[in-house]
């Protein structure tokens, strides 16, 4: 038994040994990350326990159990966040439409029924934009005060660029202004005057159609525009075609038998018409005087050229 305790010191010696050169290095490790990283090495016990508060108050004292929880089951609202701070629930975009044509040009709806169908197609915004007439605005905005949607007066005015149609459109125009209606009255009789002659040439062909009997619309109404849309559907009523797009195709396109240019003013000049007609409104404001505030007598502004909305489109068939 004496022989043996060398051998058991010598182990015992060793083991401690051990533990200490561990201890020296654990702490050489700890002073190395310190020195490297003071300020972090300083604020880890606050910045643990500020986690562990936070998570005794929304009851999280397990991290995993809550990792697993957020995992399977979507988080409760927090009431102590304020409700503008929380995400706000996507909304349905506003629907427009800004270009629609209604009876009184080749429309196929009388303005009411334009804005019945638009109200049921859930549209918040509509312009009608009928071809070289106002004549389907006052109605069409009626209906649209009544069902809730906000309408914009608009017009659609053929001009002529190197012998093709360029459609302009205007918008928030005033349809009461007499240079407007002037020019549209003219262009309304070029329309007119065109359907006579494509009428004649329809005739050459052995295709008879009663030319004031397709016009009669327009002769009983003067600020209803025709067009080609017109003869097209009493080559439909006749038999001559199968469907308003075999008309076109067949006699009234461009390049087809009974095609006839039209005549009509450049888009610069139908560009000045319609800034000529922009917007107009009554301005009512209060001023200071010495005898205290009164109203300013109401009087009439014209905005600039900006608030005149146009866009130009070319297309291939005309009205």
């Amino acid at each position: 038994m004496a022989s043996d305790l060398p051998v058991l010191q010598r182990r015992r010696q060793r083991a401690l040994r051990g533990r200490r050169r561990a201890a020296a290095q654990g702490s050489r490790r700890s002073a190395g990350a310190a020195h490297r990283h003071p300020l972090r090495a300083r604020l880890a016990p606050v910045l643990q326990a500020i986690r562990r508060a936070v998570r005794r108050l929304r009851g999280e004292t397990d991290l995993p159990r809550v990792r697993r929880r957020r995992a399977h089951a979507s988080r409760p609202v927090d009431p102590r966040v304020p409700r503008a701070a929380r995400a706000a629930e996507p909304q349905a975009q506003p629907v427009i439409d800004l270009h629609t044509h209604t009876t009184a040009s080749d429309g196929r709806c009388s303005p009411a029924e334009l804005v019945a169908r638009a109200a049921a197609a859930g549209i918040r915004v509509l312009a009608v934009t009928d071809h070289d007439t106002v004549a389907g605005c006052e109605a069409a905005e009626a209906a649209s005060s009544a069902a809730g949607i906000e309408f914009v007066n608009g017009v659609e005015i053929t001009a002529i660029r190197d012998g093709g149609d360029v459609h302009v459109l205007g918008y928030f125009i005033d349809r009461h202004s007499p240079s407007l209606l002037a020019f549209l009255a003219t262009q309304r009789q070029r329309r007119i005057d065109r359907v006579r002659q494509v009428i004649e040439r329809l005739a050459s062909f052995d295709i008879q159609l009663d030319a004031d009997l397709v016009l009669q619309p327009g002769i009983d109404d003067p600020a209803k525009s025709v067009g080609r849309p017109w003869i097209a559907r009493a080559l439909v009523a006749s038999g001559h075609v199968a469907d308003t797009s075999e008309a076109f195709e067949k006699w009234l396109a461009r390049g087809r038998p009974a095609f006839v240019p039209r005549a009509g003013a450049p888009p610069e000049h139908v560009f000045g018409r319609i800034h000529e007609a922009g917007p107009r409104w009554r301005i009512r404001a209060s001023f200071a005087t010495t005898s205290g505030l009164r109203d300013s007598p109401p009087r009439d502004s014209t905005p600039s050229r900006r608030t005149t909305a146009i866009t130009t489109a070319t297309r291939r068939r005309g009205t």
